[in-house]
This record gives structure tokens, C-alpha cells and sequence, in this order.
């Protein structure tokens, strides 16, 4: 189904979102960030259309005045740079990216098996989500792997969301929220948490430099200084949590992987169940070697969350359409 919600936030609903926080930590103002025209661009910014991933992290990066010198479209590129390929970004990319502006992502991100419960009680503590959801094309009916920012929730339950090939912020509802991360293909999106910023500077934010970067870029362009040195790093990593904050109690016995199998072709078994398959079955596995104090089951686990966090989401074939 598209992600068409005819709401949109008003001003006064921005503010309760996103509060104001102290000078030692928390998000400022999340702005909404367009991916195909943000604020600086000009001939130079290319692309747009790839760009959901490094959109929806400058707008948590400007939540925590993050590269406040720069105009949105200059940091967009920034944050794409040898990430973003012609099949978009992948969540192990995002990580780059937040690492990039010293943004902290949880410990795990949620798959589509999430419990509302969780997602509302993460938000309520100031996490954000990136949200890995499904965007199709009204016009060929084709979808694709997209992502959003999920800012906050409203008083009657409701969340609010940044898509970057929207207009403006907008409001959904849980079950759509469900829907959208379930469709994303090929066999279902994730929600990766963001925590609040530790620490948030005083510096004048873009809106007061506008015009210092005309965001352009040439090829022999780099990662500016900053950025470079937290990316070198690599400090960011994160897991998918399947089983949603709880412990599978099954006393188990043996091995959930096969004695015939090894954990290389059990690992493609599963991804395989998931993607075409059974995909209940595969996350009922996966919930299962979660939990597993075998090393076998653990190897297999760890196969499947690297090839999960390599699936890449673009929404390029929706550009255009609105959201």
C-alpha cells in the first residue's frame, strides 16, 4: 500500500514532538528535510532520489545541531559519500552515517515483529526511529525499500513521522506504521533506534549560515575533517532484536540448526524462508536462535542479521509521487 496520509503537523505539533532540550543533552528541533530538494540545493546535488538515508539522518543530525555550518543539502552529500550506491542505502550505511555526526544509535533495532508497546515506550525516552517501511508507485503498482523518520507520538497514539519524499511531517497510525515496516521488501523492514544526542551545542544552527556552503561538490571532493575522523573509528554496530525484549523459554535440548546442515546453508535457509518461503516460520526460527545458548544456533543467527542489515532501502522508484 502507498504511504499516503492526508494529515499533516501543524507548527504548535512540531513543538510537542520535539521539545526543547537542555544545552548538556537531548534533540533540539528536528526539522523535515525533502531528500529531492533540500535547503542549498542548486546543479551541484545530484542524486536526490537515492538519498532517503542521508536525509533522514540530517534531520536528526540538525535535531542535535550537528554540522550547523553547513546547508542541508551540502550535509546530505557528506553523509552519502561511498555509502550510497545505485540500489540506495543499507542500515549497516546508516550506522556510517550516524557515526558521522556522533549520533548513537540502540543497541538493537526492532524487526517487523515489533510490539507497539516497545516502539512507544523507546519514543517516550526521546529515541527516535529510522524506520525501514515499503513506498510503492501508484502509477506501476511497483515498491520498494524506503526510509522515514518516526519523531514522536501524538496524544491519541498516533505517530508522527518524517517522510523525505513528503512535504511536510505527517501523522499514522500503528497499524499503518505495522503495515508499511512489514511490506518493505524483500521480506519486511526494521526500526533502528537512535538515542538522544549526549551532548548539544549553542553554535548559530543553518537557518542563521544560511548561504555559507552553495552545497556543491566536485569529484575530488572528501569527507570533511569531522566526519572523517568519527567514521574511522567504526564504533557503530547494531543488532535486530526478533523476539522484541523477551527471553525464548524452551528449554532447549538441542541444536534449532540441523545436524545435516552447516551454519552457512542453514543461515540461507532461513533468509530464504523469510524472502520467499514461510516467512512466519523463518521468524519463529529467528526468535528461537536468539535465544539459543548453542554456538551453532548463534553462528546461524549471526549470518542472517548481517545479510538483514545489508538490504538497502531507496524509495527511488516513487520519486515524484508524493507522500
Amino acid at each position: 500500500m502507498p504511504l499516503h496520509i492526508p494529515r499533516t503537523i501543524s507548527s504548535s505539533a512540531h513543538s510537542a514532538a520535539d521539545p526543547g532540550a537542555a544545552k548538556n543533552g537531548g534533540w533540539k528541533h528536528i526539522p523535515h528535510i525533502e531528500q529531492l530538494s533540500p535547503n542549498g540545493a542548486n546543479e551541484g546535488y545530484v542524486n536526490g532520489e537515492l538519498f532517503c538515508g542521508p536525509a533522514v539522518v540530517a534531520m536528526l543530525a540538525r535535531g542535535a545541531n550537528r554540522q550547523p555550518g553547513m546547508t542541508d543539502a551540502r550535509l546530505i552529500q557528506e553523509l552519502s559519500q561511498d555509502l550510497v550506491s545505485p540500489s540506495g542505502s543499507t542500515p549497516e550505511d546508516l550506522m556510517t552515517m550516524l557515526e558521522r555526526v556522533n549520533l548513537h544509535p540502540g543497541e538493537k533495532a526492532l524487526s517487523s515483529t515489533y510490539k507497539n508497546s516497545d516502539v512507544q515506550r523507546e519514543l517516550s525516552q526521546g529515541t527516535k526511529f529510522i524506520a525501514q517501511v515499503e513506498k510503492v508507485n501508484p502509477k506501476t503498482g511497483e515498491s520498494s525499500a524506503h526510509y522515514i523518520l518516526v519523531r514522536g507520538m501524538t496524544p491519541d497514539g498516533n505517530y508522527r513521522i518524517s517522510d523525505p519524499l513528503a512535504k511536510h511531517p505527517q501523522e499514522i497510525s500503528p497499524q499503518k506504521l505495522r503495515g508499511l515496516v512489514g511490506g518493505a521488501p524483500p521480506d519486511g523492514g526494521l526500526l533502528i533506534p537512535v538515542k538522544q544526542p549526549r551532548y548539544v551545542s549553542d553554535t548559530p544552527t543553518p537557518d542563521k549560515l544560511r548561504g555559507a556552503f552553495d552545497g556543491t561538490r566536485t569529484q575530488e571532493h572528501s569527507l570533511c575533517g569531522v566526519m572523517a575522523n568519527r567514521e574511522r573509528r567504526h564504533d557503530f554496530e547494531i543488532d535486530i532484536d526478533y523476539v522484541c525484549g523477551e527471553v525464548a523459554r524452551n528449554g532447549y535440548t538441542k541444536p534449532v540448526t540441523p545436524r545435516d546442515m552447516t551454519s552457512h546453508e542453514f543461515a540461507d535457509r532461513v533468509l530464504w524462508l523469510k524472502r520467499k518461503g514461510n516467512p512466519e516460520k523463518a521468524l519463529a526460527l529467528l526468535s528461537l536462535m536468539q535465544g539459543s545458548p548453542f554456538p551453532r544456533d548463534q553462528h546461524v543467527f549471526d549470518r542472517v542479521i548481517r545479510a538483514e542489515l545489508r538490504q538497502p532501502g531507496i524509495g527511488k522508484k516513487t520519486v515524484g509521487i508524493p507522500g
